[in-house]
């Protein structure tokens, strides 16, 4: 079902990706993205793991998504995923891990 309904994207380096929040997670396939909170950097999200997951727990956020490099993205529904109970565990993990991070970069 999901490969059904993912998204392939490209960003180009420098781009920014356009958050449709509340819509969908982004799994990185190839490249890296920078995590930014009110324009501070946080950290960088490399192949094989993903982002967005914050809107599943309804957190509204300064964050931005910047490709560090040419960066090839699978665009998936987040109203798939909470469905599955492990992913959405998954994407809770992710979610609290980040907004501990960003509390202690972004003061």
């Amino acid at each position: 079902k999901i490969a059904k309904v993912m998204e392939r994207v490209v960003v180009q380096k420098g781009d920014y990706i356009k958050k449709e929040f509340g819509e969908y997670v982004y799994c990185i396939h190839k490249g890296s993205v920078g995590l930014s909170c009110n324009d501070i950097p946080v950290e960088t999200i490399d192949a094989d793991s993903f982002f967005g997951e914050e809107m599943a727990f309804i957190e509204r956020t300064k964050l931005s998504y910047k490709a560090l490099e040419e960066t090839i993205l699978f665009k998936i529904p987040l109203s798939i995923l909470v469905d599955i109970p492990i992913i959405r565990w998954k994407l809770y993990e992710e979610f609290r891990r980040r907004k501990a991070k960003r509390k202690t970069v972004v003061k």
